[in-house]
């Protein structure tokens, strides 16, 4: 099973939202995709979409002091994970 920082890492690279990867290394949202795994790790139990999609905003508000415009579609896309690995036989 892929872990999920993994995940995390995968969908913030996707959408690139500080517009980044063209001229920084793949590794360029490390620290977010930490911060970001960790708190799904401490909270898995107690996540919401609201809740995710604030610290998201928060994280990258606090790095780059700027909002994220794709928060909601990230955040839409890690919600959506979580939700498979905890019921696969609802995974499509």
């Amino acid at each position: 099973m892929i872990e999920l920082k993994q995940v995390v890492a995968k969908i913030i690279n996707k959408y690139d939202p500080m517009h980044l990867k063209a001229v920084s290394p793949k590794e360029v949202y490390m620290y977010e995709v930490y911060e970001i795994s960790e708190y799904l790790r401490k909270q898995k139990n107690n996540v919401t979409s609201a809740k995710l999609e604030n610290k998201i905003r928060h994280v990258f508000d606090k790095n780059f002091d700027e909002d994220v415009a794709e928060a909601e579609e990230i955040t839409n896309e890690i919600m959506q994970y979580i939700q498979n690995a905890d019921n696969p036989s609802d995974a499509n």
